[in-house]
């Protein structure tokens, strides 16, 4: 499905380009995607080939797209977002699809409009913790 969406990371910021080795489960909702931006870091995730498994989730409110194993991700810049503390990744499949932000510009325009708009709504019920923001184990 083409759209943009989040999830929320830990660890090393990528620095290039990774295909990804199973299912990666994100939102269309920065606010879930980052589980209430409480994750160490945001990515934003331009998705041409995600599965929108939304429909049939049980939680459909999380509006999640699935990034399927084999999704080549491009590290195409990251953009800063009144409100965080840290800049968002910035991936992208390669390619183009109806809908998209056509640019650069566009896409952080865009992030920058839906990460503030989920900024202003209050917190979201977390279903799943450590679904859609990656948590590394406590030691």
């Amino acid at each position: 499905m083409a759209a943009i969406t989040y999830r929320g990371m830990a660890g090393p910021r990528p620095n290039g380009s990774f295909t990804l080795s199973g299912i990666l489960p994100t939102s269309m909702d920065p606010r879930v995607g980052s589980e209430n931006f409480t994750a160490d870091w945001l990515a934003a995730i331009v998705s041409i080939t995600g599965r929108l498994v939304a429909p049939f989730a049980r939680y459909q409110e999380e509006q999640e797209i699935a990034m399927l194993p084999g999704t080549l991700l491009l590290l195409v810049g990251s953009v800063d977002v009144p409100g965080l503390p840290d800049s968002v990744v910035l991936l992208a499949e390669p390619g183009d699809a109806p809908g998209l932000p056509a640019d650069s510009t566009g896409l952080k325009q865009a992030v920058i409009e839906q990460i503030t708009a989920a900024l202003a709504r209050p917190p979201v019920t977390v279903n799943t913790p450590g679904r859609f923001a990656f948590r590394p184990p406590r030691q």
